[in-house]
């Protein structure tokens, strides 16, 4: 066989090997979302958030998947954990575990004024929301709630705190600025004297 038949049979035997290993294309996927440079801020209007340090916001709706974030109304509490984001605001309690770009609203709708979750949220699901009527414990990251009792409760809660050092103790401002102390994770609660 002669070179020029030979460089014609091995084109044809090595062109459908070529050809069987291009891959198809596929749609580009979404540019990531680099954790260093995401930020949240709440407004009466909802969930901002940037992914380039502040220079472009948009409003957070969360994708078609999950609830939309639309309910939520005003984004009063936000606390950010990695890939984890908590939000609690005037649509309840709602959860993304994709820097915002799905969404779970959990429990009941309640308006929430404040947000606190355990230090550790892996291993203990805890989370405290402040409310209006007073503070309200999910001990299965916000899927039930439980009223807790607390003292001097008017107005409702503003704020909830967690000492950095001992993570029992927990801190509440009521409406009316009374600071409460709980030294049992939130399970009792004592007016502490100004």
């Amino acid at each position: 066989m002669s070179v020029r038949g030979l460089a014609a049979l091995a084109t044809a035997l090595l062109v459908p090997l070529v050809a069987a290993q291009v891959p198809e294309p596929r749609p580009a996927p979404p540019p990531p979302i680099v954790t260093s440079l995401t930020l949240f801020a709440g407004t009466a209007e909802g969930l901002w958030r940037t992914t380039d340090w502040g220079k472009t916001w948009e409003l957070v709706r969360g994708r078609t998947s999950g609830s939309p974030l639309e309910t939520l109304g005003a984004a009063r509490s936000i606390l950010p954990l990695g890939p984890q984001v908590f939000v609690a605001g005037k649509g309840g309690f709602f959860l993304s575990n994709d820097f915002g770009e799905t969404w779970e609203q959990r429990g009941t709708v309640v308006e929430a004024t404040c947000l606190l979750i355990s230090r550790y949220p892996q291993s203990d699901p805890t989370v405290f929301i402040g409310t209006a009527l007073g503070l309200l414990k999910s001990v299965d990251a916000g899927r039930t709630w439980q009223p807790v009792k607390i003292p001097s409760a008017r107005g409702g809660l503003v704020a909830l705190a967690q000492n950095p050092r001992l993570s029992n103790r927990l801190f509440a401002i009521t409406a009316v600025g009374a600071l409460l102390r709980s030294q049992d994770g939130g399970n009792t609660w004592q007016k502490v004297p100004q």
